[in-house]
């Protein structure tokens, strides 16, 4: 469920960020703005959206992104292919497999934990927010 929502906000980042790409755009008129029914609706249409992006089985999502090119939806395609390479980023630290404490730090707000994994190498996180188990 966490990652879930890491998924929705990090799309959502995504969908702000092309948002505000738009509006560098020149306006003849400076005092027009975007009608409230037409901004309603917009939203709306993020939301359902995401949550459709969310809701794609891994195993569809090339099928997926290759319809969206042949219907002639690139930005959709690219966006699909976007949010399929960042979901395995998202999950980093939770599928990192077994490892040993190399060492503990005592931070300000939280302990510092540099773990050696079998399979990834060495990684620094913080203890508040690292899934560790002791085996």
């Amino acid at each position: 469920m966490k990652q879930i929502k890491k998924q929705v906000l990090l799309v959502l980042c995504v969908v702000a960020c092309l948002f505000s790409l738009t509006a560098c755009g020149k306006t003849t008129d400076a005092g027009s703005g975007i009608d409230p029914m037409t901004e309603e609706s917009l939203k709306q249409q993020t939301v359902t959206l995401l949550e459709q992006m969310v809701s794609i089985p891994a195993d569809q999502m090339t099928t997926i992104v290759e319809q969206n090119r042949k219907a002639g939806s690139e930005a959709v395609a690219a966006g699909l292919e976007t949010y399929a390479g960042l979901e395995d980023d998202l999950g980093a630290y939770v599928s990192s497999g077994e490892g040993t404490v190399k060492e503990i730090i005592d931070g300000a707000r939280d302990y510092e934990v540099t773990v050696e994994f079998d399979k990834g190498g060495q990684k620094k996180m913080l203890a508040g927010f690292a899934k560790l188990e002791c085996i």
